[in-house]
């Protein structure tokens, strides 16, 4: 056997190459084995718990169509405080000043997960302010790549607020007994003060989320770690965090924003400068999400102004680290490369406890859902369906694995597909518990058991037959007969019984008292009065003279003294002997 290196395809030596497909680990999918001039590379062919795009009448926010796919802001948020995420869109929104009035779009999830428009007063957001600054206030130059407006419940009143981004900073208007309220100066929590001026640039791309888990909302944003514009757009970023907490001047709203330095910043351990130059220098927009659902927050950046659409994972590690993830979900994501378009958002839109994304470099919007499938592009074996849901494939009776292609209990691999045991599927069960199969878990087992491993172990598949105990034969064991003096129990307690095996089916002796003369899987009968069964319990018999049967017939006692036992059984007291005279007669 060759020892083997699990390897990702970029680690191999291609001089010298020479490879082969085989099904190594017994999936029914066909894994690569690569020699190159130093090693022997194992590939094996997995699922990935990848991005799956949903597209057609499977896309929720297919009907919602951007009118201008440069300038135009959209994101998720539950406005309507019902627990599930509605869809926000500013017509112009990314534009650095609104030429006109345009009014803010509210799609509402409903029940079935589609998105409805509402219009006029049913449209909580119709009075939200496109732009929050005066065109004397205008900077004019607007953010390249950065979010521009973005809607949530910032100051954590119940409902939805709007902030807006722009070249010197962020803009806050706060919802006030239904109207929206522009806050400027000190009085506006994200502006910090003197330095305000030197924390921004055109560059910056930002995000609110709950990081510290406080109930209020703070911000990640990723910008130049050098912030002189000249070098800016082709400099390296740095992953900056702000904690929403109390005012630090008393002219100021009911909370502000502070920037944490060091190791009290929570991303202290993301130096993109030590990633590869291709990949870490790029105009990065931040999503902070539970991505691997382990409880805390990871981080996912998108280089959202390239040619080519890079995602770098860090996964939040147990010590409060981040660690940057060669292989993420992200590998297969097709987005249009429509520069200073794209924008994203990472969220769990459906419900389902996986985090969602919706994309849109163009006038659409694109839904991607995680998953190891998709209705479009299934990766389950030809056997199993794709659940539109939960992206998952769904696995026929006697197969298990993301794919489906691993065979479970009591089945075995036959031509690419599980075959059942013998009985699997009756109402009897599997060799109508009168004996075992040895199936595909069973041969890789008995392979462990003798040290065996790699491709010998992960491909062992089971004899897929019945072995049957004494005397039923048959492919399912449903054929024998019980010998006499035997009945068939069935539920009975015998030596082959093990977790997988418990209930058993068994010839057993007649109960006491009781007999069978003839084979069958028929129960015993009761001897006729008089008599007791044989020891073998295969006959009856009388008892011997001067005893009588128990009163359970199971065996022969003897008559008690001055009495015998009758043709039916009945004590009878003894007679004396006819010599026999009473001395007092004489």
């Amino acid at each position: 056997m060759l020892p083997s290196t699990l390897a990702d395809i970029s680690q191999i030596d291609y001089a010298g190459l020479y490879s082969t497909l085989g099904d190594w680990n017994g999936d029914g999918a066909l894994d690569l084995v690569v020699v190159d001039a130093k090693k022997v590379s194992l590939l094996l062919n997995k699922p990935y718990w990848n991005f799956l795009e949903y597209t057609g009448e499977d896309n929720p926010f297919s009907t919602v169509v951007l009118s201008h796919h440069m300038l135009d802001a959209w994101n998720m948020v539950d406005v309507d405080g019902d627990g599930d995420l509605d869809l926000v869109y500013f017509p112009y929104g990314r534009a650095g000043l609104p030429t006109e009035k345009r009014v803010p779009r509210y799609f509402e999830q409903m029940a079935d997960g589609n998105l409805e428009e509402r219009s006029g007063t049913a449209n909580p957001l119709q009075e939200a302010p496109t732009g929050l600054r005066s065109p004397d206030e205008h900077h004019p130059k607007s953010p390249l790549w950065g979010m521009n407006h973005f809607v949530a419940d910032v100051d954590g009143d119940g409902d939805v607020d709007v902030v807006h981004g722009h070249a010197k900073g962020l803009d806050f208007a706060g919802q006030q007994n239904g109207k929206f309220v522009i806050l400027k100066g000190m009085a506006n929590p994200f502006h910090l003060g003197i330095i305000n001026p030197f924390e921004h640039t055109r560059y910056d791309c930002w995000t609110l989320v709950d990081f510290d888990r406080d109930g209020d909302l703070d911000l990640v944003k990723v910008g130049p770690a050098n912030p002189v514009e000249t070098i800016a757009a082709a400099g390296f970023r740095e992953v900056r965090y702000y904690e929403n907490a109390a005012p630090w001047n008393s002219s100021r709203s009911n909370f502000s924003f502070h920037r944490q330095y060091g190791k009290a910043n929570p991303f202290w351990s993301i130096n993109l400068t030590a990633l590869p130059k291709e990949i870490s220098v790029g105009a990065f927009c931040p999503a902070v999400v539970d991505m691997d659902n382990d409880g805390d927050l990871d981080l996912v950046l998108a280089d959202v102004a390239g040619t080519k659409r890079h995602f770098l994972y860090f996964q939040q590690q147990g010590n409060g680290r981040f660690k940057f993830q060669k292989k993420n979900p992200f590998a297969d994501i097709s987005i249009a490369r429509d520069v200073a378009s794209f924008q994203f958002q990472l969220a769990d839109f459906d419900g389902d406890g996986l985090v969602d994304m919706v994309a849109s470099a163009g006038t659409s919007l694109q839904y991607f859902k995680q998953g190891t499938c998709a209705p479009a592009a299934s990766a389950c074996s030809s056997s199993a369906t794709c659940n539109k849901k939960t992206s998952t494939c769904e696995c026929p009776t006697g197969s298990h694995s993301p794919e489906c292609r691993i065979c479970s209990s009591y089945h075995t691999r036959e031509d690419g597909m599980c075959k059942s045991c013998p009985g699997f599927v009756s109402v009897s069960g599997t060799c109508t518990h009168r004996g075992t199969c040895e199936d595909d878990e069973d041969a890789r087992r008995r392979q462990a058991d003798m040290n065996v491993t790699g491709f010998t172990h992960d491909s062992a598949t089971g004899a897929g037959i019945c072995k049957c105990s004494e005397p039923f034969h048959g492919e399912a064991c449903e054929q024998g007969e019980c010998p006499p003096g035997q009945r068939l129990e069935r539920n009975a307690k015998v030596s082959q019984a093990t977790k997988k095996y418990r209930h058993w089916e068994a010839c057993v002796p007649c109960q006491e008292g009781r007999f069978k003369n003839v084979f069958g899987n028929q129960d015993c009968d009761v001897c006729s009065p008089g008599l007791v069964p044989h020891v073998n319990r295969s006959s009856c018999e009388p008892c011997p003279s001067g005893h009588k049967p128990a009163p359970n017939s199971s065996s022969c006692v003897l008559c008690p003294a001055g009495h015998w036992p009758s043709t039916f059984q009945r004590l009878e007291p003894t007679l004396p002997h006819p010599w026999t005279r009473d001395a007092t007669a004489l």
